[in-house]
């Protein structure tokens, strides 16, 4: 036996209308060496993995941003919730002031009524009481005193008058 072949053996084997016959190890036409099943499963999971992480890095980067608009939500509503606590203690002493000013209008007219009643009793009194002129004089000294009186008393109550009107107007400017 020599070493050399004759033609017929340097033919392959196989079926006659040129497919390729390959055997275990032998690489097929794209020249990976027989690893092309497992090149394109790699490259799958590659991408498959970019994939996931740029999924995880953008809801991360959404979960960041829910997180600070909550944060900013709830800071704000905070916010909110204090002014209107103000405004609520701010109308409740408007109204605690205007029902006191409502009251002390009520006793105001009270006393101002009382007082007219008052003068047209000592005028009438004053025609029936005063014959001598000591009377007269001393009586007149007398209701000069009381409508000095009135007038000092009716002059408080208006300077009352303006400062609650004040405070209130004061109030609700604020």
């Amino acid at each position: 036996m020599s070493n050399r072949r004759t033609r017929s053996e340097h033919r392959p084997r196989g079926p006659t209308n040129g497919a390729l016959v390959t055997g275990g190890n032998e690489s097929p036409k794209n020249g990976n060496g027989g690893s092309s099943g497992l090149t394109t499963i790699v490259a799958a999971l590659t991408i498959v993995a970019i994939l996931f992480g740029a999924g995880w890095t953008i809801f991360q980067a959404q979960l960041s941003d829910l997180r600070d608009v909550v944060k900013s939500d709830h800071e704000s509503a905070l916010r909110q919730a204090d002014v209107l606590e103000a405004e609520i203690k701010t109308l409740h002493t408007e109204l605690v002031g205007q029902a006191e000013f409502k009251q002390f209008v009520l006793q105001y007219n009270d006393l101002v009524d009382r007082l007219k009643f008052l003068e047209a009793e000592q005028r009438l009194n004053e025609r029936t009481q005063a014959r001598e002129p000591v009377e007269k004089a001393t009586l007149e000294a007398i209701n000069s005193a009381f409508d000095h009186r009135l007038a000092q008393i009716q002059s408080q109550m208006d300077d009352i008058n303006k400062q609650i009107a004040a405070a209130i107007i004061i109030g609700k400017t604020k």
